[in-house]
């Protein structure tokens, strides 16, 4: 959990902070020190007690009293993201002061602060309205900090909708003002803001670039805090690339260096992210003390989101120890804190594990429950995130549509005027005299090829901009199909990478290992060097089982494809389609322990080798054969009365084409929506259940790719069944 809100944007953006060492006065002094740095959990009971203690140091006549507005500001500002609806209660009253007093300053802040307060209650299109309308008046009062840390907001504001590209826009203007007016620790703050934009991006080495550059700035101001969060970052950057010895290496850095602040939040942060590095070593015990001691502090500080990650950490440790029972317990706990704070990427993890545990306790309807939950909370996250890109991607298709019909109308209106004009001065030209007849006519023939050449270079740039729209909805439907398959690399990378790490991290050790076993032979004492050689036998144990681990997913990989790469080459069809069979089959048993299904093959031994791309037809065949499978496994789930589900596969050779047939005694699809199967995004199955993209696609490569024909016949309770036709080709 990197800590992803820099506390500068707090100190700092409060009015009256102007340097690194403000006089403030002392009423002030004594509220920060109770209420930021005490290291307890803050209280709306604590929110009053602030707000009421500024109250009653000013005398009713001091009510316009500049101080006395700031001092308000100031308390509001330390509660905006724990109570927002309490600190808008409360702006009400300051706003109305600053109107009174005509406080212009006190105003901006004010309506800075309601702006936060509707962004953390995710009330994203107010925020901004109010956001704009404070930037709109700081413009007014003469005061250029104000501005930078507005422009700050609203980057934030955009982030949260992820429109990032917004985003970048605002901070990158926030950041410009911030350096021209020398205001270091705003410029750090919008540093790690952008660092921020990079890691929700996946950007990793764009982000550490950018921690980098604030670890620098925080250690050139003395700023130990944000030198602190700046290590925390980086630790969990290198948690994600696998790096695990720089990632302890920065996360102790920013224990120790938080250390006196008391800051439970960043404190927690960092165990948290500690826990799972030493869980990704195989060091199962150590990371389940530290993710009790998270759940210890959280308890503590009624910290709800660090309990749900200290629980579920644990019960995946507890779980990788064989102790299903507790494991069981643990997950629940976490979900429900998870699902108490809207954390749906925690509930969406603590549900998988939640269907590993049911399943090696061999509760298979459990398993079934928690394994749709699962993907119900994924499906909402992955929708989520296509929500956000489609409206992006609609909002620009939207802006450039309105901007060609208003190039075209204005370039049409004013053709029209030119024209009009045009015939009216040459009419009038025939009546001068001859010589100035001339002169005239040639102007207006050199005005008009200016004219028509400038229509002719806006009608190239109108359709280079068509063009690019086009190109960037066909990418887009593209990336979509392919998203599948993306999540199948991801996964073998994943595979490969997880032993390699082990070989890495473990080589590293014993490397370390060796030159303490040599010191201690230097120094004569045997029994620690014995000590020391079982511990790198133990290690030279692992390195070899990881290493044997990652050969034998390569040789697996190896046999499961084929030597081209996207070239068409000789390959035996009747293999290929009894391989993928099989393996759909066993796929679908593992998915499902009680799944059942007969199949039967008939392949036609004149078929021989035929030109094909084998890994495009391998995707085909087995979309084809999982869908069968599950069109057999929801009829006899239905418990039909004697049925028996049986899939068959054909191949034949038909003069100049090759037949592949695939029937299952299914449902069957009904005749209203049998033209709409290989539409992308249709699909039959329940919602969240699949993506619609399977059969478009396999239409695509069976036809664009290989110039043959996908066909389908059907009859609703009784068949479905797909024919696949190919050009010979022979080899």
């Amino acid at each position: 959990m990197t800590i992803r809100k820099h506390l500068t944007n707090i100190i700092p953006s409060l009015p009256g902070f102007k340097s690194s060492k403000p006089v403030l006065e002392i009423r002030w002094v004594l509220l920060l020190s109770m209420f930021f740095f005490t290291g307890k959990s803050y209280t709306q009971g604590s929110l009053s007690q602030a707000f009421a203690a500024v109250e009653s140091s000013y005398k009713l006549k001091e009510k316009c009293d500049s101080a006395h507005i700031n001092s308000l500001n100031r308390v509001l500002a330390g509660f905006v993201s724990l109570y927002p609806d309490s600190v808008l209660v409360l702006l009400e009253g300051v706003q109305k002061v600053c109107d009174e007093c005509k406080y212009t300053i006190g105003r901006v802040e004010a309506l800075r602060l309601k702006g936060d307060a509707f962004n953390n209650k995710r009330m994203y299109d107010t925020a901004l309205s109010i956001l704009n309308e404070a930037l709109l008046l700081a413009g007014k009062t003469g005061e250029p900090r104000s501005r930078w840390i507005i422009l700050n907001n609203l980057g934030t504001v955009y982030s949260g909708k992820g429109n990032y590209l917004l985003a970048y826009e605002k901070y990158y203007a926030a950041l410009k003002l911030a350096e021209a007016g020398g205001d270091k620790e705003m410029v750090g703050a919008l540093l790690n803001n952008l660092a921020n934009i990079f890691y929700f991006q996946k950007k990793f080495d764009e982000a550490e670039g950018y921690y980098k550059k604030v670890l620098e700035l925080a250690m050139e101001i003395q700023d130990t805090l944000s030198i602190a969060i700046a290590y925390n970052n980086l630790g969990e950057i290198y948690l994600v690339k696998k790096d695990y010895v720089k990632a302890l290496q920065f996360l102790n850095q920013s224990l120790a260096t938080g250390k006196g602040f008391n800051n439970a939040e960043l404190r927690m942060a960092a165990k948290v992210a500690m826990a799972q590095v030493y869980g990704e070593m195989d060091s199962i015990n150590r990371s389940e003390n530290i993710y009790n001691e998270v759940i210890e502090e959280s308890a503590q500080f009624d910290d709800a989101l660090y309990a749900a990650y200290g629980y579920l950490g644990k019960a995946k440790m507890i779980f990788r120890l064989g102790n299903l029972d507790e494991s069981l317990t643990l997950a629940n706990r976490g979900i429900s804190f998870a699902d108490q704070i809207g954390q749906r990427n925690l509930v969406r993890d603590g549900y998988e594990l939640l269907a590993d545990i049911y399943a090696s306790r061999g509760e298979g309807m459990k398993a079934f429950d928690s394994y749709r939950l699962f993907k119900i909370s994924s499906d909402s996250l992955s929708n989520l995130e296509i929500e956000r890109a489609a409206a992006l991607q609609e909002a620009s298709y939207e802006y450039t549509k309105k901007e060609l019909e208003f190039q075209k109308k204005d370039l049409q209106q004013r053709w029209l005027i030119f024209s009009a004009f045009a015939g009216v001065f040459t009419l009038g030209i025939v009546l001068f005299i001859s010589t100035r007849n001339r002169r005239q006519l040639n102007k207006v023939i050199n005005t008009l090829h200016d004219k028509n050449q400038e229509i002719e270079n806006q009608k190239s740039a109108l359709e280079e901009t068509l063009n690019k729209l086009q190109s960037t909805q066909a990418q887009l439907v593209h990336a979509e199909k392919m998203a599948s398959l993306g999540e199948l690399t991801a996964g073998i990378a994943h595979e490969i990478q997880n032993p390699l790490n082990f070989v890495n991290n473990f080589s590293e050790v014993t490397s370390e290992l060796l030159g303490e076993l040599l010191e201690e032979m230097e120094k004569g004492d045997s029994k620690e060097a014995e000590l020391i050689a079982a511990d790198m036998k133990q290690n030279l144990e692992k390195i070899l089982l990881h290493g044997k681990r990652a050969d034998g997913i390569v040789k697996s990989m190896l046999n499961h494809s084929r030597t081209s790469a996207g070239k068409k080459e000789p390959a035996d069809i009747n293999g290929l389609c009894d391989e993928y069979l099989k393996l759909s089959f066993h796929g679908m048993r593992a998915k499902d322990k009680a799944f059942q299904s007969q199949f039967s093959t008939s392949l036609d031994p004149s078929v021989g080798k035929i030109e094909i791309i084998p890994q495009e037809i391998g995707r085909v065949m087995l979309n084809l054969f999982n869908n069968a499978f599950y069109a057999t496994s929801a009829k006899r789930a239905s418990k039909a009365i004697g049925y028996e589900p049986m899939i068959k596969l054909l191949t034949r050779k038909t003069g100049n084409t090759v037949q592949v047939i695939v029937e299952d005694n299914g449902p069957g699809i009904p005749q209203s929506i049998l033209d709409k199967i290989f539409q992308p995004f249709f699909t039959t199955k329940p919602s969240g259940s699949g993506t619609g993209l399977g059969l478009s696609l396999s239409y695509d490569i069976i036809t664009k790719v290989h110039g043959g024909k996908l066909m389908v016949e059907s009859e609703e309770g009784q068949f479905t069944r797909f024919t696949i036709e190919l050009p010979v080709g022979q080899a």
